[in-house]
């Protein structure tokens, strides 16, 4: 951070129980950029980025006795250029999943939905399966399966030539990190997908 405060950053979390089974969260985060200037590999500036502001809300429930937990998180994403005709993006993402227990297995899945209201008008859908079973208290092997479907939308005053939704955009400026998609995020125009199996053992 120097003087004019850029990289000046934070953030607020709350989290707030309902009762046993119901918990419900928040979370805040801004981010002063400081007059970045993002270009293209043909040296072209694509955005004058300013400052950032997220939001997030989110809900868990576990069905009592049964075991299934169920939630859903809402968020959304502001990023303000410097002042001039070009506004910066802004994301709204919306994910609801469950995950059941049975035994030393799990099963899960989870649906996202992302899209940009302004920028490109891209959209992101994509859905995860989640199978775990517990080994033991420290080994457990999971494996996943799973996509992401980018409809790309249109360029804009703001993209030059660029289309993509959220998530192939703003992984390859690295604001965004898709770790099912091993942090490579989605392919632009195209539908992703990924099969997974591992083994994860805490010492």
């Amino acid at each position: 951070e120097n003087n004019t405060g850029r990289g000046r950053s934070f953030g607020a979390f709350a989290n707030y129980a309902v009762d046993t089974s119901l918990s419900l969260t928040g979370g805040y985060h801004f981010n002063n950029f400081g007059d970045a200037v993002l270009v293209t590999s043909g040296g072209a500036t694509l955005m004058n980025l300013n400052k950032y502001h997220g939001l997030a809300l989110g809900a868990k429930y576990t069905v009592p006795s049964l075991g299934p937990v169920v939630a859903t998180n809402f968020h959304l994403g502001n990023f303000s250029n410097d002042a001039g005709p070009v506004d910066g993006p802004k994301v709204q993402t919306f994910t609801v999943g469950f995950k059941h227990p049975i035994d030393k297995f799990a099963v899960g899945a989870e649906a996202v939905y992302s899209r940009f209201t302004n920028f490109t008008k891209g959209k992101d859908v994509g859905m995860m399966l989640a199978g775990d079973y517990n080994a033991s208290k420290r080994t457990k092997v999971y494996v996943r399966a799973g996509f992401i479907n980018d409809i790309a939308g249109k360029p804009s005053a703001a993209t030059l030539n660029f289309v993509g939704g959220p998530m192939p955009m703003l992984t390859s400026l690295g604001s965004v990190e898709v770790p099912f998609f091993a942090n490579g995020g989605a392919n632009t125009g195209a539908t992703t997908r990924v099969v997974s199996l591992g083994l994860n053992h805490s010492f």
